[in-house]
């Protein structure tokens, strides 16, 4: 493959990574360049804890490692647990899967389905894997306009997937009917959140769906 994710010490693989803890890189063989993915939220430098264990998905978009740090995405942690995040490198963002300890995950090649078993007793961690997905991506449509719509169509069939629906994008009217109501809200820079989506789900926001 073109991407091979890895773990390193050394502080001299990619900007950013300084702090001479266990970092998360990604590789591109084709490009020759070594980006950070156990990124801070801030986006200006490593991890405050060590990070490893990371799966990469085929294309090399998606990166699931886990991590002691609690600088990696904006929440509160329990103290001393180890957790789930999710690199887009896309979108240069990482979500928290998890916040109060993680006991084993898997992801599927392509990166849309993520399987976790939590720590005993830890609420957190779904919502946040699932609600942070439906935020409003900082590109713009005019310059980015494919990247957005196949970042709607990977969102909209991991969502009908997970209530068992294995929907063509094309001809499924569930699939066009989401798709539809994502890329209205994401033009307009408006983030989503599950009870807005099953809202324009029963009303649509728009008078007209698909091409």
């Amino acid at each position: 493959g073109r991407y091979a994710a890895f773990t390193s010490l050394a502080d001299n693989l990619a900007p950013g990574a300084t702090n001479r803890v266990q970092d998360v890189f990604v590789r591109d063989l084709q490009a020759s360049s070594t980006a950070l993915v156990s990124m801070n939220s801030s986006g200006t430098g490593s991890a405050n804890r060590d990070s490893y264990w990371p799966q990469i998905a085929t294309g090399g978009r998606y990166i699931l490692f886990r991590s002691k740090a609690t600088n990696l995405a904006v929440g509160t942690y329990a103290s001393g647990t180890e957790n789930l995040f999710l690199r887009d490198n896309l979108l240069g963002t990482n979500y928290a899967l998890s916040m109060a300890g993680v006991k084993a995950a898997s992801m599927t090649p392509d990166g849309r389905f993520i399987a976790v078993i939590y720590t005993p007793g830890s609420d957190a961690g779904v919502p946040v894997s699932v609600l942070q997905t439906f935020a409003a991506p900082g590109l713009s449509w005019d310059e980015d306009g494919e990247t957005l719509r196949e970042l709607i169509a990977g969102t909209v069939s991991g969502l009908l997937g997970l209530v068992g629906i294995a929907a063509d994008p094309v001809q499924s009217r569930e699939h066009i009917l989401l798709s539809s109501i994502f890329e209205h809200a994401w033009r307009q820079g408006q983030d989503l959140d599950i009870a807005t989506l099953i809202g324009q789900i029963q009303t649509p926001p728009m008078a007209k769906m698909g091409v």
